[in-house]
């Protein structure tokens, strides 16, 4: 914040056919996602690596940066986390998964319903209570601490969104 500067790394995976759509379309998306949060266009930094090639496809890593001098801070964190979630929304309408192997975590919760089927929700679940009966590894993480936490995910995510399918 000191140095007015925002940024982020994150990874994705999809298939070769993909992967220039993919960056092409989250680049477009991240750009307008900044603009429209206030960070002046001049101000955003967006690049794409391959990291890892497979025989079906590839990881990719998005890096962003924003600079947010001049911009007032009240709301500078929910207006970057609108930037980040964009990506992650195009990440996924363009066919990219949602990590590819650092997890998901906290910061991509929201978008394990449109992940992971509901039973396999159940199933995580089910093993974390099992091998984890006082809850003190992953806290919160992947999974909904309760079904109000989980409807509330999900309103969010559709009024950022709009309506997602659900993995069967």
């Amino acid at each position: 914040m000191n140095h007015f500067t925002l940024g982020e790394s994150f990874e994705t995976s999809c298939a070769w056919t993909n992967v220039s759509t993919l960056c092409t379309r989250v680049k477009k998306r991240l750009y307008a996602s900044a603009l429209s949060n206030g960070f002046p266009a001049e101000r955003v930094w967006i690049s794409f690596r391959v990291t890892q090639i497979y025989e079906t496809g590839a990881a990719i890593y998005v890096y962003l940066t924003l600079e947010h001098r001049g911009m007032e801070r009240e709301h500078l964190i929910d207006k970057y986390e609108a930037v980040e979630d964009a990506a992650r929304d195009e990440v996924m309408l363009a066919g990219g998964s949602i990590s590819h192997h650092h997890g998901v975590g906290k910061i991509r919760k929201k978008f394990m319903a449109r992940t992971v089927a509901p039973i396999a929700f159940e199933w995580q679940q089910t093993l974390k209570e099992k091998i984890d009966p006082h809850n003190i590894f992953a806290v919160n993480n992947t999974i909904p601490r309760s079904d109000a936490e989980r409807a509330e995910i999900a309103q969010e995510c559709e009024t950022k969104f709009g309506k997602q399918p659900t993995p069967q």
